[in-house]
C-alpha cells in the first residue's frame, strides 16, 4: 500500500511541475513579444509656413529606438483643404510616398511638398498614413497631419 502511495505522490508532483513549467514560459513569452517588435516613431513639423514660390515643403523623420529590430513603411493621404475638400494625385484616390526603411535603432526620411498658388491649400493640413511591417512581421502604422500655414491669406482665387 506504500509504494501505491508513493507512485501516485510521484506523479501528482510531476504534474505540477510540468504545469508550472508551461506557466513560467507563458510568463517569459510577452517580454520576449515586445523584445521581438520595432518600436517605430515619427517626428514631423506640426506646421509649415507657405514660401515665397507658393510651396509648403517639410521632412518627415522616421526612428526606431528598440535598436533590435528594423521595419518599413510605405505612405498614402492626402491635402485636406480648408473647405474639407481632398487633393490628391491625379488619377488616383490617395497621394503615395513610397516605402521608408528605418534600421534597427536608426532613421529615415522622407521629404515632402505640395503648391498651391491659386490659395485653394492655404490652411488645409496634409494628412499621410505611413503603414507596413518591422522585419519580425509585426504591423506598423504611423500618422502624420501638418498644418499648411498661410499668413494673410486672401483666400482661394478659383
Amino acid at each position: 500500500m506504500k509504494r501505491l502511495i508513493i507512485i501516485f505522490l510521484a506523479i501528482a508532483v510531476g504534474a505540477v511541475y510540468v504545469s508550472a513549467a508551461y506557466v513560467s514560459a507563458a510568463q517569459q513569452s510577452p517580454k520576449t513579444a515586445q523584445a521581438d517588435k520595432a518600436i517605430a516613431a515619427v517626428d514631423y513639423p506640426r506646421e509649415v509656413e507657405r514660401g515665397s514660390d507658393d510651396r509648403w515643403r517639410f521632412e518627415t523623420v522616421f526612428t526606431e529606438t528598440g535598436r533590435k529590430i528594423g521595419y518599413s513603411v510605405n505612405g498614402e493621404g492626402y491635402i485636406l483643404d480648408p473647405r474639407g475638400g481632398k487633393w490628391v494625385t491625379r488619377g488616383s484616390n490617395k497621394i503615395s510616398r513610397g516605402e521608408v526603411k528605418v534600421p534597427a535603432g536608426g532613421k529615415g526620411r522622407d521629404s515632402y511638398w505640395c503648391r498651391s498658388p491659386d490659395h485653394n491649400l492655404c490652411n488645409g493640413h496634409a494628412i499621410f498614413t505611413w503603414s507596413g511591417k518591422d522585419d519580425a512581421g509585426n504591423a506598423v502604422e504611423l500618422k502624420v497631419r501638418v498644418y499648411l500655414k498661410h499668413t494673410g491669406c486672401p483666400g482661394p482665387s478659383k
